[in-house]
């Protein structure tokens, strides 16, 4: 790695020249006479102290990324990390994968740097994601992030983890196309600790690197890594998108230290000069300046966690999910049908129906993405209509729910019709989450409008619904409002052993519950004969921490 300096940036103020009185040398001049001094005092610049590490990856080894030369060893032992012929392989063989693992050499003031190609880009999606991390620890770490999307199209983001949670600081687009197999450089540096300095760049392996970073950005908030930590590589696969391998080479990781401060050789003083009175200047008006239009942001993105890898929006054939046929549930009065699930205008719609199907006097709908999508922690959302209108809809019981392999289950949203048997809100809906499906076990609820602190009815108009669920914590969100936090240390068993595996999404509209009541026949007065459950759309995010 070449030896480079870099400089903090420092905020400047522009001052009016200082006046000259006949014989006399104003303070401003004579500051002005040694530069060194003042208009650099708040600068503060990097060199390299020494190299920690320097890995051509030339040995092989399998299941991990082994031991470097200089016996540095990584962690993490998985079938997705091997090294061979010069490079080092992270494979990515499903959607929403993600792999990472440690450089074991810890700093803080340090400059990291890799060569990474991807085999094969994938063909849908958003496209595969490399990330270079430093303060790797447990308490967090910065990361920047290459995306390069089924079209190579290239950005570039600084992120910060700070106790498991993800938070974007910068992103930007790149002027780069990358094709399979093309290697590129991926360089990040981390300075200072009570105000931390990031700057990463990426330039096509064989140019000419860049003098100044894509991004720059200065992190002087409460939750800044300021402790030093690991080097670590890591990557992940969108929803959507077809299996890849990454391949890196050439990691590097070097220490920096603060540059000495240069000798100023002492300036004499001029023989003082009687000043002459300057010739008018004509005052010259620039010309407006338009202002830049900023990027626009993508749909779904979402500060934190980035773009979803999975996002329906419903304006197509319903390709990411299964619909269900001639089905019914034990504990209901409707038969599933799909023709009752319908996608026009945008929206989703799982209508309720009053008509007899297989000796059952209503029919509904349900959709799930078992097999198609699955995710063990992330961020989950839902934009949604549910017509659990008072007085009319006895029975009608519209959710949005997650379950896994197991007997896990999450309700992110689900609402009762009214009049109903056990006391509940109208129009309102609840967020529940089972220990176990089976019986017994834990549970633990909660009323999303009385988190909120609202009065709304949520069957009058659309509302959002969305968790964020991770290693150490759940949190819930109604209409973009977080509402409700849950830890691991208040509720450990919701990261039990029935939570380990990882969980499908489930949309459906169920007529009848043995909680708040069956439609009451055979008029079903307090029942209306068409509801109707409209989403428009749901979206996930993957947890990248």
């Amino acid at each position: 790695m070449t030896t480079k300096s870099i400089t903090a940036p420092s905020a400047r103020t522009k001052k009016r020249p200082a006046r000259m009185t006949a014989g006399v040398l104003s303070a401003a001049i004579l500051a002005s006479l040694v530069p060194a001094i003042g208009a650099n005092a708040a600068e503060t610049s990097y060199v390299t102290q020494s190299s920690l590490l320097n890995d051509s990856m030339s040995r092989t080894v399998s299941n991990s990324w082994g031991t470097a030369s200089n016996t540095v060893k990584y962690s993490g032992a998985t079938s997705a990390l091997a090294v061979s012929g010069g490079t080092a392989k992270l494979s990515l063989d499903r959607p929403g994968k993600s792999v990472t693992t440690e450089a074991v050499v810890k700093s803080t003031d340090a400059e990291a740097s890799y060569q990474v190609s991807v085999d094969k880009l994938p063909t849908s999606g958003s496209g595969v994601y490399s990330s270079l991390h430093l303060r790797h620890s447990g308490t967090g770490f910065y990361r920047t992030t290459l995306q390069v999307t089924p079209q190579g199209k290239s950005y570039l983001e600084i992120s910060r983890s700070n106790k498991g949670k993800i938070t974007v600081l910068k992103k930007t687009a790149l002027p780069l196309t990358i094709k399979s197999g093309q290697k590129v450089n991926v360089e990040l540096r981390a300075t200072g600790t009570s105000a931390v300095n990031l700057q990463a760049k990426v330039w096509p392996t064989g140019t000419t690197e860049p003098a100044a970073a894509a991004l720059s950005f200065d992190d002087k908030t409460a939750a800044k890594i300021s402790t030093a930590g690991n080097v670590a590589v890591s990557g992940y696969l969108s929803g959507g998108s077809q299996a890849s391998t990454l391949r890196y080479d050439d990691l590097k990781l070097s220490s920096l230290k603060v540059a000495p401060a240069a000798t100023v050789k002492p300036v004499p003083l001029p023989t003082p000069v009687k000043p002459v009175a300057p010739a008018p200047v004509k005052p010259v008006v620039p010309a407006p300046v338009k202002p830049a239009v900023p990027a626009p942001t993508p749909a779904g993105f979402r500060q934190g966690w980035g773009e979803p890898v999975f996002r329906d929006e419903f304006n197509s054939p319903l390709t990411q999910w299964n619909v269900r046929d001639n089905d019914s549930l034990s504990y209901d009065s409707a038969r599933i049908k799909a023709a009752n699930v319908k996608v026009s205008d945008g929206l989703l719609h799982i209508e309720g129906k009053k008509e007899k199907a297989n000796g059952r006097d209503f029919t509904s709908g349900y959709i799930d993405s078992i097999g198609k999508f699955e995710q063990q922690y992330g961020r989950w959302e839902v934009r949604a209509k549910i017509p659990t209108t008072p007085g009319d809809s006895r029975g009608i019981w519209p959710a949005f729910w997650l379950r896994n392999s197991g007997v896990g289950e999450i309700d992110i949203m689900e609402a009762w019709g009214d009049p109903f048997d056990n006391p509940t809100k109208v129009g309102t809906s609840s967020f529940t989450v089972h220990e176990s499906t089976n019986g017994g076990g834990q549970r633990k609820g909660w009323n999303w409008e009385t988190q909120a602190g609202t009065k709304v009815n949520s069957s009058q108009g659309f509302h959002t619904w969305a968790i964020e669920y991770t290693p150490t914590e759940l949190k819930g969100y109604f209409d973009d409002k977080q509402v409700i936090t849950a830890t691991k240390a208040q509720y450990p068993w919701l990261w039990g052993a029935n939570f380990q595996t990882k969980f499908n999404m489930r949309l459906n509209l169920q007529i009848g519950s043995p909680y708040h009541g069956q439609p009451i026949g055979p008029d079903y007065k307090d029942t209306k004969s068409y509801s109707d459950f409209q989403i428009d759309y749901v979206r996930a995010w993957a947890y990248k921490g």
